[in-house]
């Protein structure tokens, strides 16, 4: 659901909750500055090459997707990961705007013309995935991004790309379904809209025209399926990670892939920070301490817990898999931030949800500030 953040600085509570400042227990260190993360030897995937393909019709998330997916493995794994758009391998072939009809299956020149692209656009994800990374141990992870909606194409993608994978498992398809019709529209509208196809066009044309050209890849559509697909690695969302299904997906990289999938939020959800109110330490211009919130900061919590009641919880979301009342809140594990919230309503949800039920992180506390805890400033 929505999720709401209140970020407020403060003192770790494995120490004394006095206000007076504290001894200094910590340990000393030598390896402040790590070496930097891409210098270290890291295992990404083993040496493994694996390449992940979209399949889904369009304004179904697929490239948010592809692209969370790299940003996931290059950011926690330090494995080179590219995705490949097939979209932006036709405008650069054909330029960006398509002709009238261009995807539609009956069109055979534009049937040739789109076989032509999908060529091209996994000849460079294979010329990409041979290239030699400066550590053998690192791998890489190639993301094929497009359609990909009928068995025979998928089969002519097996083919291509079995020579240069270790096995048939590191070759997993990534299916996105969505039948929800105002989140398909959202997406067109919010994402579609703004893609060089329609630079220039009015909005409605511009929505009138990709419905069309989604009616024209439905005509040969072919979801994967275990009476057809059965020995194929795959794994399929529907709207956006509501159910999943999986079928021959193994090992640690897989996993996590699963893993991501399964957490990934499709839809936008608004985060809000928050400073705590003003604490008695800040009154009496002193840094670290556990105190409570002052008069001052009393008057903000009150205030804070009106404009949530006002401007978060009671927010239109645009889109019926939202609800604004389903949200969360984050505090740290210290007074002026746990009061800075309590006015704050938790209201019971006829699902069951507890609207702002608290929630408290020691990583949102503050800095422990050393000998210095509890000095003026």
């Amino acid at each position: 659901g929505l999720q709401t953040a209140l970020a407020m600085m403060s003192l770790p509570r494995n120490e004394s909750d006095s206000i007076g400042p504290k001894t200094e227990i910590h340990t000393p260190k030598t390896d402040y500055n790590p070496a930097p993360h891409h210098k270290r030897n890291v295992f990404a995937t083993n040496g493994d090459k694996f390449v992940f393909v979209m399949v889904g019709l369009p304004a179904r998330g697929k490239t948010y997707i592809a692209h969370k997916i790299k940003h996931y493995f290059q950011f926690f794994h330090s494995a080179p990961t590219e995705v490949f758009n097939a979209g932006q391998t036709r405008r650069k072939l054909l330029g960006a705007k398509p002709t009238p009809g261009f995807f539609d299956p009956k069109n055979a020149e534009g049937s040739k013309l789109r076989e032509s692209i999908a060529m091209r656009t996994c000849e460079n994800l294979i010329s990409w995935l041979k290239e030699k990374n400066h550590n053998d141990v690192l791998g890489r992870i190639a993301i094929y991004d497009a359609t990909n909606t009928t068995r025979k194409r998928r089969k002519w993608i097996i083919e291509k790309l079995t020579p240069v994978l270790q096995s048939r498992r590191h070759l997993i398809f990534i299916e996105s379904i969505c039948d929800d019709p105002a989140t398909v529209d959202q997406n067109i509208k919010s994402v579609k809209l703004t893609m060089p196809d329609y630079a220039g066009r009015e909005p409605g044309d511009a929505i009138k025209d990709f419905k069309q050209r989604i009616e024209h890849y439905k005509i040969s559509y072919e979801p994967l399926e275990s009476k057809h697909d059965d020995k194929l690695s795959w794994i399929k969302m529907l709207n956006g990670g509501e159910n999943m299904t999986m079928n021959r997906i193994k090992g640690s990289l897989p996993g996590q892939l699963v893993t991501l999938l399964m957490n990934l939020h499709t839809l936008p959800r608004p985060i809000y920070l928050s400073r705590h109110g003003r604490s008695v330490y800040n009154v009496q211009n002193r840094i670290g301490g556990d105190s409570g919130l002052s008069s001052e900061g009393e008057q903000y919590a009150k205030e804070l817990a009106e404009y949530v009641e006002d401007h978060i919880l009671n927010q239109n979301l645009h889109s019926t898999a939202l609800n604004a009342k389903h949200a969360r809140l984050y505090t740290s594990t210290m007074q002026r931030s746990i009061q800075t919230t309590r006015w704050i309503k938790h209201t019971v949800q006829p699902d069951g949800w507890v609207t702002m039920r608290p929630r408290r992180f020691a990583a949102l506390d503050e800095v422990y500030a050393g000998k210095f805890d509890g000095m003026s400033l």
